[in-house]
């Protein structure tokens, strides 16, 4: 999930970090936005309440990864995208191996019924987006590499073009997620309707907010659109064609909305445990799961119950084992989870 930031008018109003290793300015609130989308992910893996779930969490990710994406010559492209997705996904998904099978063990006390070849799930024709049995969230991974990869050629079509495109991938979005494709590529073909959002109002988004009275009047504008949306979808019928739109609609104001109150967060000293998870939501991402299921099997046996206060203390432990796995990861394997490049572009 790291996103590479291209530069990007500077914010009034609050301080805006820099990324030295990259030597591209970051977004504060953007990694804001993604710490609050990542923890979220965390609690929604687990026993969780009713409010928690929503089709709201991934779509972040998606719009968020194309409001920076920009393109450069193909080998720079293909070399970037190789050392900070290809090569954390066959890291974190060669290492989920081993710790499947401790799993199965614990769970069964017996390998005699184990999927000695769930690892090359990945190779599969199969619809549904969690085929990847070893570590399931690094479908991500998979499918932005993926959207990234098929967008570089669509992104300087005309704008028209690129808006049937995203209107399509929404209305036939069962349709397409129903397609058995390896590799992620029918997800990607959804998913890519955010990113393509984000590629294409994402910048002129954020310079939009950069003015308090344009943030506010913003604000408003993505509540307002919001509640319609949600009263449309619970209080009227409409044929499903026009609900999916009404669906949509509402994910991308949510989006709009979250990111302008976090703009006003911009630079804010007490929100850095966000902020840390948000700059590495991508360790996050391929790591949780690998603490939050022992928890929640350690929390099972000992209460012989689920519910969704033992799953947010599962959540919490697993967000705050995950700092000290993170400044361990970023120190000694750099390389391995995107942080520096194994494969040069200059």
């Amino acid at each position: 999930m790291e996103i590479t930031r291209e530069r990007l008018p500077k914010q009034g109003g609050g301080g805006q970090k820099t990324c030295q290793n990259t030597k591209q300015e970051r977004i504060d609130y953007i990694d804001l936005l993604k710490g609050f989308a990542i923890l979220w992910i965390i609690w929604i893996h687990t026993t969780h309440p009713d409010f928690v779930g929503g089709p709201y969490r991934v779509p972040i990710f998606f719009f968020a990864s194309g409001i920076f994406f920009k393109k450069r010559a193909f080998k720079e492209f293909l070399f970037k995208r190789i050392n900070s997705l290809i090569i954390p996904f066959l890291f974190f998904y060669l290492l989920s191996y081993p710790y499947r099978i401790i799993v199965h063990f614990w769970d069964f006390r017996t390998l005699s019924n184990f999927n000695w070849f769930c690892l090359f799930d990945l190779f599969k024709s199969v619809p549904q987006h969690d085929y990847l049995s070893v570590n399931v969230p690094l479908w991500f991974l998979l499918c932005i590499f993926v959207i990234q990869f098929v967008y570089y050629f669509l992104m300087n079509l005309p704008k028209y073009i690129l808006g049937i495109l995203i209107i399509l991938s929404i209305l036939f979005k069962d349709e397409i997620l129903s397609i058995g494709t390896p590799f992620m590529i029918n997800n990607a073909f959804y998913w890519g309707a955010f990113f393509a959002l984000g590629n294409i109002i994402g910048k002129s988004y954020v310079q939009l907010i950069q003015s308090m009275k344009r943030r506010m009047i913003t604000l408003f504008c993505c509540i307002g659109v919001f509640v319609c949306c949600h009263l449309l979808q619970d209080y009227t019928t409409v044929p499903y064609f026009f609900e999916n739109i009404i669906i949509h609609i509402k994910i991308i104001a949510f989006i709009l909305l979250v990111i302008a109150i976090f703009s006003f967060l911009n630079g804010k000293k007490y929100m850095e445990f966000l902020r840390f998870y948000g700059k590495n939501s991508l360790i996050v991402l391929g790591a949780h799961i690998l603490i939050l299921i022992p928890l929640d099997r350690i929390s099972f046996r000992v209460f012989h119950t689920e519910t969704p206060l033992l799953g947010f203390l599962s959540a919490l432990t697993t967000t705050i084992i995950l700092y000290f796995v993170t400044n361990w990861l970023n120190k000694n394997l750099p390389y391995f989870i995107g942080k520096k490049e194994i494969l040069k572009t200059r």
